[in-house]
Protein backbone atom coordinates (compact mmCIF):
# COMPACT_ATOMS: atom_id res chain seq x y z
CA UNK A 1 0.00 0.00 0.00
CA UNK A 2 2.80 2.42 0.89
CA UNK A 3 4.64 1.56 -2.35
CA UNK A 4 1.55 2.45 -4.38
CA UNK A 5 1.16 5.74 -2.57
CA UNK A 6 4.84 6.63 -3.08
CA UNK A 7 4.61 5.63 -6.75
CA UNK A 8 1.51 7.76 -7.21
CA UNK A 9 3.13 10.71 -5.41
CA UNK A 10 6.27 10.48 -7.56
CA UNK A 11 4.17 10.37 -10.76
CA UNK A 12 2.11 13.36 -9.62
CA UNK A 13 5.26 15.35 -8.83
CA UNK A 14 6.81 14.48 -12.19
CA UNK A 15 3.67 15.45 -14.08
CA UNK A 16 3.43 18.68 -12.11
CA UNK A 17 7.07 19.44 -12.83
CA UNK A 18 6.68 18.78 -16.55
CA UNK A 19 3.54 20.93 -16.67
CA UNK A 20 5.28 23.80 -14.82
CA UNK A 21 8.34 23.57 -17.08
CA UNK A 22 6.25 23.46 -20.26
CA UNK A 23 4.13 26.41 -19.16
CA UNK A 24 7.18 28.54 -18.45
CA UNK A 25 8.75 27.46 -21.76
CA UNK A 26 5.59 28.49 -23.63
CA UNK A 27 5.52 31.94 -22.04
CA UNK A 28 6.22 34.87 -24.38
CA UNK A 29 9.40 36.78 -23.70
CA UNK A 30 10.52 40.26 -24.67
CA UNK A 31 8.55 43.38 -25.49
CA UNK A 32 5.34 43.24 -27.48
CA UNK A 33 7.15 44.66 -30.53
CA UNK A 34 9.84 41.98 -30.31
CA UNK A 35 7.21 39.25 -29.96
CA UNK A 36 5.29 40.51 -33.00
CA UNK A 37 8.47 40.75 -35.09
CA UNK A 38 9.54 37.26 -34.05
CA UNK A 39 6.13 35.84 -34.97
CA UNK A 40 6.25 37.39 -38.44
CA UNK A 41 9.81 36.25 -39.16
CA UNK A 42 9.05 32.69 -38.00
CA UNK A 43 5.93 32.55 -40.20
CA UNK A 44 7.86 33.78 -43.26
CA UNK A 45 10.63 31.24 -42.64
CA UNK A 46 8.12 28.39 -42.27
CA UNK A 47 6.28 29.42 -45.45
CA UNK A 48 9.54 29.59 -47.40
CA UNK A 49 10.38 26.06 -46.25
CA UNK A 50 6.94 24.74 -47.26
CA UNK A 51 5.81 24.15 -43.66
CA UNK A 52 2.29 25.49 -44.12
CA UNK A 53 0.84 24.36 -40.78
CA UNK A 54 3.66 26.07 -38.90
CA UNK A 55 3.22 29.27 -40.92
CA UNK A 56 -0.54 29.20 -40.37
CA UNK A 57 -0.01 29.10 -36.60
CA UNK A 58 0.56 32.86 -36.92
CA UNK A 59 -2.86 33.38 -38.54
CA UNK A 60 -6.01 33.92 -36.48
CA UNK A 61 -9.15 31.89 -37.07
CA UNK A 62 -10.85 35.30 -37.58
CA UNK A 63 -8.49 36.21 -40.47
CA UNK A 64 -9.78 38.25 -43.41
CA UNK A 65 -7.76 40.31 -45.88
CA UNK A 66 -8.15 42.94 -48.58
CA UNK A 67 -8.37 40.31 -51.37
CA UNK A 68 -11.28 38.49 -49.74
CA UNK A 69 -9.29 35.56 -48.37
CA UNK A 70 -10.24 34.01 -45.05
CA UNK A 71 -8.06 31.64 -43.02
CA UNK A 72 -9.27 28.48 -44.80
CA UNK A 73 -8.74 29.93 -48.29
CA UNK A 74 -5.31 31.24 -47.29
CA UNK A 75 -4.39 27.75 -46.03
CA UNK A 76 -5.43 26.25 -49.39
CA UNK A 77 -3.44 28.87 -51.31
CA UNK A 78 -0.31 28.22 -49.25
CA UNK A 79 -0.70 24.44 -49.62
CA UNK A 80 -1.08 24.79 -53.37
CA UNK A 81 2.03 26.98 -53.51
CA UNK A 82 3.97 24.49 -51.33
CA UNK A 83 2.83 21.52 -53.47
CA UNK A 84 3.79 23.24 -56.73
CA UNK A 85 6.92 24.49 -55.01
CA UNK A 86 7.65 27.02 -57.65
CA UNK A 87 10.95 28.46 -56.49
CA UNK A 88 9.91 31.54 -54.57
CA UNK A 89 10.62 33.07 -51.24
CA UNK A 90 9.18 35.91 -49.24
CA UNK A 91 11.27 38.09 -46.97
CA UNK A 92 10.41 40.95 -44.67
CA UNK A 93 12.59 43.90 -45.54
CA UNK A 94 11.17 46.19 -42.90
CA UNK A 95 8.89 45.45 -39.95
CA UNK A 96 7.52 48.35 -37.93
CA UNK A 97 5.12 47.17 -35.20
CA UNK A 98 2.98 49.44 -33.06
CA UNK A 99 1.63 47.54 -30.06
CA UNK A 100 -1.36 48.74 -28.04
CA UNK A 101 -2.16 46.22 -25.31
CA UNK A 102 -3.43 43.03 -26.98
CA UNK A 103 -3.60 44.60 -30.46
CA UNK A 104 -0.83 45.51 -32.87
CA UNK A 105 -0.58 47.25 -36.21
CA UNK A 106 2.44 46.36 -38.32
CA UNK A 107 3.79 48.22 -41.33
CA UNK A 108 5.66 45.62 -43.36
CA UNK A 109 7.63 45.78 -46.59
CA UNK A 110 7.49 42.27 -48.06
CA UNK A 111 9.81 41.25 -50.88
CA UNK A 112 8.90 38.32 -53.14
CA UNK A 113 11.56 36.58 -55.24
CA UNK A 114 10.25 34.25 -57.93
CA UNK A 115 12.80 32.05 -59.68
CA UNK A 116 13.17 32.96 -63.33
CA UNK A 117 12.01 36.54 -62.89
CA UNK A 118 14.68 39.21 -63.14
CA UNK A 119 13.27 41.55 -60.52
CA UNK A 120 12.17 41.28 -56.94
CA UNK A 121 8.64 42.45 -56.23
CA UNK A 122 8.05 44.49 -53.08
CA UNK A 123 4.71 45.10 -51.41
CA UNK A 124 3.95 47.53 -48.58
CA UNK A 125 1.51 45.71 -46.30
CA UNK A 126 -0.36 46.61 -43.14
CA UNK A 127 -0.96 43.73 -40.73
CA UNK A 128 -3.44 43.83 -37.87
CA UNK A 129 -2.45 41.41 -35.13
CA UNK A 130 -3.99 40.33 -31.86
CA UNK A 131 -2.60 38.53 -28.81
CA UNK A 132 -4.79 35.42 -28.58
CA UNK A 133 -5.17 32.87 -25.82
CA UNK A 134 -4.28 29.37 -27.00
CA UNK A 135 -2.84 26.08 -25.78
CA UNK A 136 0.44 24.29 -26.42
CA UNK A 137 0.03 20.53 -26.88
CA UNK A 138 -3.67 21.09 -26.31
CA UNK A 139 -3.36 21.50 -22.54
CA UNK A 140 -0.83 24.19 -21.60
CA UNK A 141 -2.34 27.69 -21.69
CA UNK A 142 -0.28 30.34 -23.46
CA UNK A 143 -0.68 33.36 -25.70
CA UNK A 144 0.33 33.90 -29.33
CA UNK A 145 0.38 36.93 -31.58
CA UNK A 146 -1.72 36.16 -34.65
CA UNK A 147 -2.53 38.04 -37.84
CA UNK A 148 -6.19 39.07 -38.03
CA UNK A 149 -6.06 40.97 -41.33
CA UNK A 150 -3.68 42.18 -44.01
CA UNK A 151 -4.16 45.32 -46.03
CA UNK A 152 -2.39 46.04 -49.30
CA UNK A 153 -2.18 42.52 -50.71
CA UNK A 154 -2.15 42.60 -54.51
CA UNK A 155 -4.52 40.27 -56.35
CA UNK A 156 -1.56 38.73 -58.22
CA UNK A 157 -0.48 36.96 -55.04
CA UNK A 158 -3.57 34.79 -55.37
CA UNK A 159 -1.81 33.03 -58.26
CA UNK A 160 1.33 32.27 -56.23
CA UNK A 161 0.58 28.58 -56.19
CA UNK A 162 -0.27 28.29 -59.90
Amino acid sequence: MLKRFVGFAVCALLLGGVYTWARSAARLEGSGSAQVTSTILAAFQAANMGRVSEAMDAVSSDYKDSTGLNRDRLWLLLHRAADNRQLWDVTARKITPTVDGRDASVELLAAVNIDGEPTQRTYPLTLSMRLEDTHVWGVIPTQRWRVVSVGGLPDELLSLGD
